[in-house]
């Protein structure tokens, strides 16, 4: 079988974006002065974030904005690839795909 291209989801699945996300949670939550009221674990990372934030307090449209500041300024910086990603991308560079 051949393939003309192969498309990935970045996040969760070429690179682990859990530790920026889970310190981004934190910085929304502590700027807002907010307590979570789950862990905040790798088990919250997967749902829409909105979703998991009104897990977490009741002013989800607050936490999103803190949320997305962190993130898009320094917790996006956490994300590094999966072990054996980078050797696979070259491979199928090397395939032509």
């Amino acid at each position: 079988m051949t393939f003309n291209a192969v498309i990935f989801d970045l996040d969760g699945t070429l690179v682990d974006s859990a530790p920026g996300i889970l310190s981004s949670m934190r910085a929304a939550m502590e700027a807002l002065g907010a307590v979570p009221a789950l862990p905040l674990t790798n088990r919250l990372i997967g749902p829409p974030l909105k979703q998991t934030l009104r897990l977490l307090g009741p002013a989800a449209q607050e936490l999103v904005f803190a949320f997305e500041q962190h993130y898009d300024a320094e917790g996006y910086k956490s994300a590094l690839p999966f072990a054996g990603v980078n050797h696979m991308l070259a491979n199928l560079t090397a395939a032509g795909g």
